[in-house]
């Protein structure tokens, strides 16, 4: 939109425009008001404005008024109109005492230029020349003229009183009638969006009764009997637009009702409102031709989100591989006229005969200007687009198969084999370029362990290996003959070393360069033939311990397969075993053979070496087969148990999934055998003979793994006193340990002089690796009575 906002149209006594920055200039008919400029009419100007819609707008005296296009679609002349009071008004205001001559406001003079040097009629800066008028009025000759001796006429009686300002008539001056100065005031600013703009009619003196002020916008304010002051709200619809256009309302009182004899003085000075703007963004976006052959032009549209109001020039960028001069002629610009919203231009791209390959040009949106938009900016998804540019000159061909039937080649990697070349066959050519410039072969849905490695490199072909968004990509780069690059792409070959690796088809492609153009890609398919890989299987020995719980057979069982999860079989081959030796597992609940809850069979069975062999079949998980095997214990049930390590081996066999060549792998271990030393036991003892001779008893005991090393009292006989040998010589105490022979020993029992009857003992046993009986044993003497020969005492 232009900056113009207003033309003067008419103008009466001095108006002045005042510019945003405090400059002064006196307006004519026919001067341009422009945005941000205010005009002040003063006391006796006057001034009609054309806006830019084709509304003209009157501005009485005394009043000012802002040079920006309100944004409102009400006249404002008509609503802001200085109107001339009715007939009826006039008529009411003479009745109530009021003197039109004094109270209203003079009318402005006439349109008619008066005659001399006057200005035109209606022009701006014109003199108004005004006839002057005169009222007769006859005297009353209060006094004679005829000398002084003449008589004296007496005054008049007046027969009424004489009513005076402020009189009644009577001689009694009447109250004086109360007075007030009325203004009016607004919300000061909106934005175009709109909502509630708030008048408020504020008086100095309050009214006796409700004083009712009208508005030039129609709207009437209600000043209750004894308030000071009113207001009323009118909606301001929403005028929001994407255009510059900053507007105000300008608001006056037009008369008052009411009051109660209220004089009321209205302040003529307007209520005023900004209009401001909201600031919205219009995008500038551009579409255009993807891809192009090379002497054809590519078309573009730029759109605004918007229409522009006035004419938009936008500027373009350029960018990309192909260049302004050789490749297309640049567009500068564009213009897109006001009232319209896109543009359609055409970019020539130029036709030659050197071989190029694809080009790209990229065209953006650069700098916008136009439009009277509040603000414009490039589309930040939408702000450019590439072009590819198709070079149509001749292409290097590669041929995967060689000229055979077909255009792809296919080949066949099988696991844990070399690796294969992925185009044994291929040929590559080109009709306009002996010399190529690069290669690229990549591997477009590599699996784990894929590689690519090249046989035969080549000193002028530099090659790089690189993973491009999940593929391999190998990238040959330099110059040298199609044979050279030829013999270079046949000795790559395709690897995997997995031992289970994907058996799905590897695509791969290969396109050649002659420095300004790629061939079209060829394919190789190259199909992976998996082998089944034996299953593996580990575990770690066991240590029973004498008299211990039973333990697991194998400890750690790992069981794994690369290639398959499931087994068909597994076997358990315990050796020296002995008769002392308790193999078992809960899941055994059918004698020598039956099926577990988890569906392997089992059969339980010695083979011709006497080693027990546990053998499982049907095919069934591998977390399934070490649940088993790990069930299965090892128990001995002899307190002097044999302590040959038992050797175990495990065999599985897995479940072939690429076919019915199932394999086998095994593990080798052994239960070592803890032996524990078990207590001696004592036999309970016994001894007889006669008095005063020395009595022999006999101690023994017993050790299942061992031998009795010595005994010892643990309570001595009474009467008398044991004796390690017959003839008395070595005494015995509770300390004395009483070397075994045999597992026994024997000792001798001196009863005292002349004693006879029974006396006890008790003894333990303690076995050649330092065990004590837990239980001692008894032993009991029987002394006989001898009778003995009479003493003579001779006194």
């Amino acid at each position: 939109m232009s900056s113009v906002v207003a033309i003067v149209k008419s103008i009466v006594g001095q108006v002045v425009a005042v510019s945003p920055e405090g400059i002064r200039r006196v307006l004519i008919e026919g001067d341009r008001l422009f945005t941000g400029e205010q005009v002040l009419t003063g006391p006796g100007g006057a001034v009609t404005l054309q806006l830019a819609d084709g509304r003209q707008l009157d501005i009485g005296r005394d009043s000012q008024w802002s040079a920006d296009a309100p944004a409102s679609t009400t006249n404002l002349a008509e609503a802001t109109a200085q109107a001339a009071p009715s007939v009826a008004e006039l008529q009411q205001a003479i009745a109530a005492g009021a003197d039109p001559t004094k109270d209203l406001e003079a009318t402005a003079a006439g349109p008619q230029a008066a005659p001399g040097d006057g200005g035109n009629a209606g022009g701006g800066h014109s003199v108004v020349m005004l006839t002057e008028t005169a009222g007769e009025v006859n005297p009353t000759i209060g006094f004679p003229t005829n000398g002084l001796a003449a008589t004296a006429v007496p005054p008049p009686t007046l027969s009424n009183g004489l009513a005076i300002d402020n009189g009644n008539g009577n001689g009694t001056p009447a109250a004086p009638q109360p007075a007030g100065t009325l203004t009016l005031t607004a919300t000061q600013t909106l934005t175009e969006a709109g909502g509630a703009l708030v008048y408020t009619a504020n008086v100095t003196q309050a009214p006796t009764s409700d004083l009712t002020v009208t508005l030039s916008n129609g709207s009437t304010i209600v000043i209750r009997g004894g308030d000071t002051s009113g207001s009323t709200t009118v909606q301001v619809a929403d005028t929001n637009t994407p255009y510059i256009d900053p507007s105000v309302i300008s608001t006056t009182i037009t008369g008052t009702t009411g009051g109660g004899g209220l004089i009321v003085t209205t302040d003529p000075t307007p209520a005023v409102t900004t209009i401001t703007d909201t600031i919205d963004t219009t995008f500038a976006s551009i579409t255009g031709t993807q891809s192009v052959i090379e002497g054809q032009a590519a078309t573009y549209t730029i759109t605004l989100s918007n229409p522009a109001q006035t004419e938009v020039t936008i500027n373009l960028t350029y960018s990309g591989t192909a260049t302004d001069g050789s490749d297309y002629t640049q567009v500068v610009s564009v213009k897109i006229p006001a009232n319209s919203s896109s543009v359609t231009f055409d970019l020539n791209t130029l036709n030659d005969t050197i071989p190029e390959g694809v080009e790209n040009v990229t065209v953006a949106i650069g700098a916008i200007s136009g439009g009277n938009f509040e603000n414009v900016a490039v589309s930040p998804t939408n702000g450019s687009v590439t072009t590819t540019i198709i070079d149509n000159d001749a292409l290097p061909v590669v041929d995967p198969n060689g000229g055979a039937n077909g255009t792809n080649s296919e080949t066949t990697f099988t696991e844990g084999q070399a690796g294969v070349s992925i185009a044994d066959q291929l040929t590559v050519t080109d009709a306009d370029s002996p010399t190529l410039q690069g290669a690229k072969v990549t591997l477009t849905n590599p699996q784990d362990a894929d590689s690519l490695v090249v046989g035969s490199p080549n000193a002028n072909i530099a090659v790089s290996t690189a993973t491009v968004n999940g593929q391999i990509v190998l990238t040959l780069t330099g110059a040298a003959t199609a044979a050279e690059y030829e013999a270079v792409i046949k000795s790559i070959t395709f690897q995997n070393s997995s031992e289970d690796p994907s058996v799905a088809d590897r695509t791969i492609t290969v396109t050649v360069n002659d420095g300004q153009n790629d061939s079209a890609p060829a394919t190789s398919i190259v199909h992976v033939v998996a082998v089944n890989d034996a299953p593996t299987v580990s575990f770690t020995s066991t240590d029973y311990v004498e008299n211990g719980a039973p333990q697991a057979l194998v400890n750690n069982l790992q069981i794994g397969d690369v290639d398959g999860g499931q087994l068909s079989g597994a076997k358990i081959t315990v050796t020296g075993v002995q008769a002392e030796d308790l193999i078992a597992s809960p899941s055994f609940q059918g004698g020598n053979s039956g099926t577990t809850a988890s569906g392997i069979s089992y059969t339980l069975g010695n083979d011709a070496n006497g080693n027990v062999v546990i053998q499982l079949n049907g095919n069934a998980s591998i977390a399934d087969y070490t649940t088993l095997i790990n069930s299965i214990t090892y128990a001995n049930s002899s307190d002097a148990p044999i302590t040959t390590p038992r050797g175990v081996t495990i065999e599985v066999t897995d479940v072939d999934t690429h076919g019915t060549n199932n394999l086998t792998g095994s593990a080798t271990g052994e239960v070592a055998i803890t032996p524990v030393n078990d207590a001696p036991t004592v036999i309970d003892a016994s001894g007889q003979g006669d008095e005063d001779t020395a009595i022999a008893v006999r101690l023994t005991g017993t050790d299942v793994d061992g031998t009795i090393d010595h005994f010892n009292l643990v309570s001595l006989a009474a009467n008398g006193t044991f004796y390690a040998d017959a003839a008395g010589t070595q005494a015995l105490t509770s300390l004395s340990n009483i070397a075994a022979t045999a597992n026994g020993a024997t000792i001798y029992f001196k009863p005292n002089a002349n004693w006879a009857g029974d006396t006890s003992f008790t003894y333990t046993a303690v076995d050649n690796q330092g065990l004590q009986t837990g239980a001692p044993a008894n032993g009991v003497i029987n002394v006989t009575p001898v009778a003995d020969a009479p003493i003579v005492t001779v006194a």
